[in-house]
């Protein structure tokens, strides 16, 4: 019977954390496509004014550099969040690995960021000088965290700042997620990861996740044991 459960709960989870992924894949092609459509903009307008015959000339230099240097900006951005991407798709080629918190959470931040933007929500981030490392699902962990962000972007309505905090003391990281200014609470809207999927992904995974006023905190061990989904 012991064992039927934890297969559900593994099932459950794994069920989850697609629908997690899913998110996230879907936000980041949003993104890349917005990036594409500036470059595309900023293109064609080299395009326009080399076809009306306004061949580059020392007057018309300023009008082809500021557009190129438009295009080279956005390249880098779009190579970025490419290259956060890639990080967060290696995330799950093990079950189980040593990695940096502030490293999975300034990942999944940057993939999205969209996300918030469009709730008008920031985000900020607060860590101490020297955080060690853990061995756990750094992919789990990651939709828990998401699931933090759809907690506290509720609490905080349409708009205001989500302060992440990561501390650590007697072996134990703590990732902090603190909303604050906003309106107040949003309507209820369907989540990828509900809270209380977030608290049986941390029990899964050997972590705590907890509630302090508006907060949530994710507790982890230096060394977490980690179980596969």
């Amino acid at each position: 019977m012991e064992a039927d459960r934890s297969s559900a709960t593994a099932n459950h989870l794994g069920d989850l954390h697609r629908a997690f992924l899913g998110k996230v894949f879907a936000t980041f092609s949003h993104e890349v496509k917005n990036h594409l459509a500036i470059i595309k903009e900023y293109s064609g307008l080299v395009h326009d004014l080399i076809e009306i015959g306004k061949v580059p000339n020392k007057d018309d230099n300023g009008q082809y550099l500021a557009a190129l240097r438009s295009i080279h900006q956005q390249i880098d951005k779009s190579t970025s969040v490419i290259t956060f991407f890639n990080k967060f798709c290696h995330r799950m080629d093990t079950p189980a690995s040593s990695f940096r918190i502030q490293d999975v959470l300034q990942e999944l931040l940057v993939l999205i960021h969209r996300l918030a933007h469009q709730k008008r929500v920031s985000f900020e981030t607060e860590t101490t000088t020297a955080i060690p490392d853990v061995m756990n699902n750094p992919s789990m962990v990651q939709m828990i965290l998401f699931c933090m962000f759809e907690s506290a972007t509720e609490r905080l309505g349409d708009s205001g700042t989500i302060l992440w905090r990561i501390l650590v003391a007697n072996n134990e990281i703590s990732i902090i997620a603190e909303p604050r200014g906003g309106s107040g609470l949003a309507a209820a809207a369907e989540r990828v990861c509900p809270e209380d999927a977030g608290r049986n992904a941390a029990d899964f995974l050997g972590l705590t996740l907890s509630r302090a006023g508006e907060s949530l905190i994710l507790t982890m061990p230096v060394q977490a044991s980690c179980s596969e989904p």
